[in-house]
């Protein structure tokens, strides 16, 4: 499912710069969202991350913004000492030099800004969020982002900004009725691409049988 997915982002190039004194393009950002919680959105942003450090030439950075429970550096059993929240709490300096002191990185060659390992309550700014976007994608080739379920963030630059949102779902009726309630509310109206992804699915959940 990752090379799927990353195949599918491949075909989206970032845009380029035609300066040619201008240090890098702006990177892809790549968003993950789920339609409830336990659909598996950190394991597949995970992988997803892990399969774009595999191509030749892309700087990966892989943000735990499912705050104040990410664990996307546990899934990928990696530790740090700073997480999103610091980058967050001190946006007003954060530039690509700041932002490289909080990163960890991991075995696969990406670079993870973890959410906090400890339970620590913190409600960001938009202004805070969109700040760290933009400094992340001026330093990665690939920014994946891990929302969560968090539906509050939709009015950040990651919904304006994104060029691909990946909805993880799976085949059971609330996670399909959330997945058609979320795409009734923000994606109705055009907006980033919207894919789907039904994540654990087995063809034998969903064959019902005719009466005679």
């Amino acid at each position: 499912m990752a090379e799927s997915l990353v195949r599918s982002a491949a075909r989206r190039p970032a845009v380029r710069s035609v300066q040619a004194n201008r240090k890098k393009a702006s990177g892809r950002l790549l968003a993950f969202m789920g339609a409830k919680g336990g659909t598996g959105v950190t394991t597949v942003a995970c992988n997803f991350a892990v399969a774009l450090a595999q191509e030749p030439g892309q700087k990966t950075l892989l943000i735990d913004l499912d705050l104040p429970f990410g664990d996307a550096a546990l899934n990928l059993g990696v530790s740090s000492e700073f997480s999103t929240v610091d980058a967050l709490q001190q946006s007003e300096r954060l530039d690509g030099s700041f932002l490289s002191k909080l990163l960890v990185k991991h075995s696969s060659g990406i670079f993870v800004l973890a959410a906090p390992g400890r339970f620590q309550p913190y409600q960001a700014a938009n202004e805070s969020i969109d700040k760290l976007m933009a400094v992340a994608r001026e330093e990665f080739d690939n920014v994946v982002v891990d929302l969560g379920s968090r539906v509050d963030l939709t009015g950040t630059s990651i919904f304006k900004d994104a060029c691909t949102i990946y909805l993880i779902t799976q085949a059971g009726i609330p996670e399909l009725r959330n997945s058609n309630r979320l795409i009734a509310q923000f994606f109705s109206d055009g907006g980033p691409k919207l894919e789907i992804v039904i994540n654990r699915y087995e063809q034998r959940l969903t064959v019902f049988r005719s009466r005679s």
